[in-house]
Protein backbone atom coordinates (compact mmCIF):
# COMPACT_ATOMS: atom_id res chain seq x y z
CA UNK A 1 0.00 0.00 0.00
CA UNK A 2 2.77 2.48 0.88
CA UNK A 3 4.58 1.77 -2.37
CA UNK A 4 1.37 2.17 -4.40
CA UNK A 5 0.52 5.44 -2.63
CA UNK A 6 4.04 6.75 -3.28
CA UNK A 7 3.68 5.88 -6.96
CA UNK A 8 0.40 7.79 -7.15
CA UNK A 9 1.92 10.81 -5.46
CA UNK A 10 4.92 10.80 -7.79
CA UNK A 11 2.65 10.50 -10.82
CA UNK A 12 0.57 13.42 -9.63
CA UNK A 13 3.62 15.52 -8.83
CA UNK A 14 5.18 14.71 -12.17
CA UNK A 15 2.32 16.43 -13.99
CA UNK A 16 3.63 19.84 -12.89
CA UNK A 17 7.02 20.03 -14.54
CA UNK A 18 9.73 22.24 -13.12
CA UNK A 19 9.48 25.70 -14.62
CA UNK A 20 5.76 25.42 -15.49
CA UNK A 21 3.87 28.48 -14.17
CA UNK A 22 1.47 26.28 -12.17
CA UNK A 23 4.40 24.43 -10.61
CA UNK A 24 5.94 27.74 -9.57
CA UNK A 25 2.61 28.84 -8.07
CA UNK A 26 2.30 25.52 -6.23
CA UNK A 27 5.63 26.00 -4.52
CA UNK A 28 4.87 29.63 -3.75
CA UNK A 29 1.36 29.32 -2.34
CA UNK A 30 2.14 26.23 -0.26
CA UNK A 31 5.10 28.03 1.29
CA UNK A 32 2.81 31.02 1.93
CA UNK A 33 0.28 28.77 3.67
CA UNK A 34 3.00 27.04 5.67
CA UNK A 35 4.31 30.42 6.79
CA UNK A 36 0.79 31.48 7.79
CA UNK A 37 0.32 28.22 9.68
CA UNK A 38 3.58 28.74 11.55
CA UNK A 39 2.69 32.33 12.35
CA UNK A 40 -0.70 31.32 13.75
CA UNK A 41 0.36 28.28 15.73
CA UNK A 42 3.72 29.55 16.97
CA UNK A 43 3.14 33.24 17.50
CA UNK A 44 0.17 32.74 19.84
CA UNK A 45 2.00 30.65 22.45
CA UNK A 46 5.09 32.80 22.10
CA UNK A 47 2.98 35.88 22.78
CA UNK A 48 1.52 34.27 25.87
CA UNK A 49 4.98 33.30 27.13
CA UNK A 50 6.16 36.87 26.64
CA UNK A 51 3.13 38.32 28.44
CA UNK A 52 3.45 36.03 31.46
CA UNK A 53 7.20 36.53 31.63
CA UNK A 54 6.83 40.32 31.55
CA UNK A 55 4.17 40.19 34.27
CA UNK A 56 6.48 38.08 36.39
CA UNK A 57 9.24 40.64 35.93
CA UNK A 58 6.95 43.39 37.15
CA UNK A 59 5.93 41.41 40.22
CA UNK A 60 9.48 40.49 41.09
CA UNK A 61 10.57 44.10 40.65
CA UNK A 62 8.09 45.44 43.28
CA UNK A 63 8.76 46.98 46.66
CA UNK A 64 9.55 43.61 48.24
CA UNK A 65 11.02 41.60 45.45
CA UNK A 66 11.81 37.90 45.69
CA UNK A 67 15.04 36.53 44.37
CA UNK A 68 16.54 38.96 41.85
CA UNK A 69 18.01 36.13 39.85
CA UNK A 70 14.49 34.92 39.09
CA UNK A 71 13.59 38.34 37.70
CA UNK A 72 16.63 38.24 35.43
CA UNK A 73 15.60 34.82 34.14
CA UNK A 74 12.08 36.04 33.40
CA UNK A 75 13.46 39.04 31.54
CA UNK A 76 15.57 36.71 29.44
CA UNK A 77 12.51 34.53 28.68
CA UNK A 78 10.63 37.61 27.49
CA UNK A 79 13.52 38.69 25.29
CA UNK A 80 13.92 35.28 23.68
CA UNK A 81 10.18 34.88 23.11
CA UNK A 82 9.92 38.26 21.41
CA UNK A 83 12.93 37.48 19.25
CA UNK A 84 11.39 34.16 18.22
CA UNK A 85 8.19 35.95 17.25
CA UNK A 86 10.16 38.38 15.11
CA UNK A 87 11.88 35.42 13.42
CA UNK A 88 8.51 33.90 12.53
CA UNK A 89 7.47 37.23 11.02
CA UNK A 90 10.61 37.33 8.92
CA UNK A 91 9.98 33.78 7.68
CA UNK A 92 6.47 34.67 6.61
CA UNK A 93 7.59 37.86 4.87
CA UNK A 94 10.29 35.97 2.99
CA UNK A 95 7.91 33.35 1.57
CA UNK A 96 4.91 35.56 0.83
CA UNK A 97 4.81 36.15 -2.88
CA UNK A 98 4.19 39.50 -4.49
CA UNK A 99 0.71 40.09 -5.88
CA UNK A 100 0.61 39.28 -9.61
CA UNK A 101 -1.54 41.59 -11.76
CA UNK A 102 -4.77 39.87 -12.79
CA UNK A 103 -5.84 39.66 -16.44
CA UNK A 104 -9.07 38.78 -18.19
CA UNK A 105 -9.46 35.06 -18.94
CA UNK A 106 -12.14 32.50 -19.63
CA UNK A 107 -12.29 29.57 -17.22
CA UNK A 108 -12.63 27.12 -20.12
CA UNK A 109 -9.31 28.33 -21.53
CA UNK A 110 -7.58 28.04 -18.17
CA UNK A 111 -8.82 24.47 -17.68
CA UNK A 112 -8.05 23.47 -21.26
CA UNK A 113 -4.47 24.67 -20.81
CA UNK A 114 -3.91 22.21 -17.95
CA UNK A 115 -5.82 19.30 -19.51
CA UNK A 116 -2.66 17.19 -19.84
CA UNK A 117 -1.53 17.51 -16.19
CA UNK A 118 -5.12 16.93 -15.03
CA UNK A 119 -5.23 13.72 -17.07
CA UNK A 120 -1.86 12.81 -15.58
CA UNK A 121 -3.29 13.18 -12.06
CA UNK A 122 -6.20 10.92 -13.01
CA UNK A 123 -3.82 8.33 -14.47
CA UNK A 124 -1.73 8.43 -11.31
CA UNK A 125 -4.79 7.30 -9.35
CA UNK A 126 -6.01 4.90 -12.07
CA UNK A 127 -9.10 7.07 -12.23
CA UNK A 128 -11.46 8.66 -14.73
CA UNK A 129 -11.65 12.43 -15.21
CA UNK A 130 -14.59 14.17 -16.82
CA UNK A 131 -14.53 17.86 -17.75
CA UNK A 132 -17.74 19.69 -18.61
CA UNK A 133 -17.40 23.44 -19.11
CA UNK A 134 -20.50 25.29 -20.28
CA UNK A 135 -20.32 27.50 -23.39
CA UNK A 136 -20.32 31.28 -23.38
CA UNK A 137 -19.12 31.77 -19.82
CA UNK A 138 -18.26 35.33 -18.80
CA UNK A 139 -14.66 36.38 -18.53
CA UNK A 140 -13.02 36.50 -15.10
CA UNK A 141 -10.15 38.74 -13.99
CA UNK A 142 -7.59 36.45 -12.36
CA UNK A 143 -3.96 35.44 -12.03
CA UNK A 144 -4.19 32.43 -14.36
CA UNK A 145 -1.54 30.08 -12.88
CA UNK A 146 -3.01 30.49 -9.38
CA UNK A 147 -6.54 29.58 -10.51
CA UNK A 148 -5.11 26.64 -12.46
CA UNK A 149 -3.31 25.57 -9.28
CA UNK A 150 -6.65 25.61 -7.44
CA UNK A 151 -8.30 23.40 -10.07
CA UNK A 152 -5.40 20.93 -10.01
CA UNK A 153 -5.39 20.83 -6.20
CA UNK A 154 -9.13 20.15 -6.01
CA UNK A 155 -8.94 17.43 -8.66
CA UNK A 156 -6.02 15.79 -6.89
CA UNK A 157 -7.86 16.00 -3.57
CA UNK A 158 -10.94 14.43 -5.17
CA UNK A 159 -8.98 11.44 -6.43
CA UNK A 160 -7.16 11.15 -3.09
CA UNK A 161 -10.53 10.72 -1.36
CA UNK A 162 -11.26 7.55 -3.36
CA UNK A 163 -11.65 4.32 -1.42
CA UNK A 164 -8.59 2.21 -2.40
CA UNK A 165 -10.75 -0.93 -2.09
CA UNK A 166 -13.38 0.41 -4.47
CA UNK A 167 -13.56 0.52 -8.25
CA UNK A 168 -12.29 3.17 -10.64
CA UNK A 169 -12.40 6.58 -8.95
CA UNK A 170 -14.26 9.26 -10.86
CA UNK A 171 -13.87 13.04 -10.66
CA UNK A 172 -15.96 15.52 -12.63
CA UNK A 173 -15.02 19.18 -13.22
CA UNK A 174 -17.81 21.45 -14.36
CA UNK A 175 -18.16 25.22 -14.78
CA UNK A 176 -21.39 27.14 -15.16
CA UNK A 177 -22.36 30.79 -15.47
CA UNK A 178 -24.00 32.30 -12.42
CA UNK A 179 -25.46 35.71 -11.83
CA UNK A 180 -22.44 37.97 -11.77
CA UNK A 181 -19.81 35.27 -12.09
CA UNK A 182 -18.67 31.71 -12.80
CA UNK A 183 -19.15 28.67 -10.56
CA UNK A 184 -16.67 25.78 -10.89
CA UNK A 185 -17.32 22.49 -9.12
CA UNK A 186 -15.11 19.43 -8.61
CA UNK A 187 -17.27 16.41 -7.79
CA UNK A 188 -15.85 13.07 -6.67
CA UNK A 189 -17.24 9.71 -5.61
CA UNK A 190 -14.84 9.26 -2.70
CA UNK A 191 -15.34 8.94 1.03
CA UNK A 192 -15.29 12.05 3.17
CA UNK A 193 -15.48 12.33 6.97
CA UNK A 194 -18.22 14.63 8.22
CA UNK A 195 -16.72 18.12 8.42
CA UNK A 196 -18.03 21.65 8.53
CA UNK A 197 -17.87 23.46 5.20
CA UNK A 198 -14.88 25.68 5.99
CA UNK A 199 -13.08 23.10 8.16
CA UNK A 200 -12.18 21.26 4.95
CA UNK A 201 -9.81 24.11 4.11
CA UNK A 202 -8.00 24.42 7.42
CA UNK A 203 -4.22 23.93 7.11
CA UNK A 204 -2.99 20.51 8.17
CA UNK A 205 0.45 18.95 8.18
CA UNK A 206 -1.01 15.49 8.85
CA UNK A 207 -2.43 14.93 5.37
CA UNK A 208 -2.01 11.50 3.72
CA UNK A 209 0.28 12.88 1.01
CA UNK A 210 2.77 15.76 0.89
CA UNK A 211 1.22 19.21 0.42
CA UNK A 212 -2.40 17.96 0.54
CA UNK A 213 -3.04 19.59 3.90
CA UNK A 214 -1.64 22.89 2.66
CA UNK A 215 -2.95 22.91 -0.92
CA UNK A 216 -6.61 23.19 0.12
CA UNK A 217 -5.82 25.97 2.56
CA UNK A 218 -3.79 27.71 -0.14
CA UNK A 219 -6.70 27.29 -2.56
CA UNK A 220 -9.01 29.08 -0.17
CA UNK A 221 -6.51 31.94 0.19
CA UNK A 222 -6.21 32.26 -3.59
CA UNK A 223 -9.95 32.30 -4.24
CA UNK A 224 -10.63 34.80 -1.47
CA UNK A 225 -7.82 37.02 -2.77
CA UNK A 226 -9.72 37.09 -6.08
CA UNK A 227 -12.91 38.27 -4.30
CA UNK A 228 -14.37 34.79 -4.69
CA UNK A 229 -15.86 32.18 -2.38
CA UNK A 230 -15.01 28.51 -1.92
CA UNK A 231 -16.79 25.70 -0.13
CA UNK A 232 -17.29 21.97 0.30
CA UNK A 233 -20.37 19.83 0.71
CA UNK A 234 -20.66 16.12 1.40
CA UNK A 235 -22.91 14.28 -1.03
CA UNK A 236 -24.74 11.00 -0.60
CA UNK A 237 -22.01 9.34 -2.59
CA UNK A 238 -18.89 11.48 -2.60
CA UNK A 239 -18.22 15.17 -2.18
CA UNK A 240 -18.35 18.46 -4.06
CA UNK A 241 -15.81 21.24 -3.73
CA UNK A 242 -16.73 24.47 -5.48
CA UNK A 243 -15.43 27.96 -5.99
CA UNK A 244 -17.18 31.02 -7.33
CA UNK A 245 -15.38 33.90 -9.06
CA UNK A 246 -16.92 37.22 -10.05
CA UNK A 247 -17.18 38.16 -13.70
CA UNK A 248 -14.55 40.60 -14.95
CA UNK A 249 -17.18 43.28 -15.52
CA UNK A 250 -19.14 42.66 -12.30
Amino acid sequence: MKRERAARDLAAAGTARAGHPVAEVARSVELEELAAWLAHHVNQPLGAVAAFAQAGCRMLSGASPPVEQAAAIFREIARLALEAGADVGRIRARYTAEVVPARRHRIEELIEAIDTPLRGIAAGYHGRLEIDVGPGLPEIRVDAPRIQYVVMSLVRSGFAAADPRGGTPHVRVESRAEAGGVLTSVIDDGTHPPVADQDAFEPSLAAPAPAFGLSLAASRSIIEAHRGTIGFEKLRAGGRTWFRLPAADA
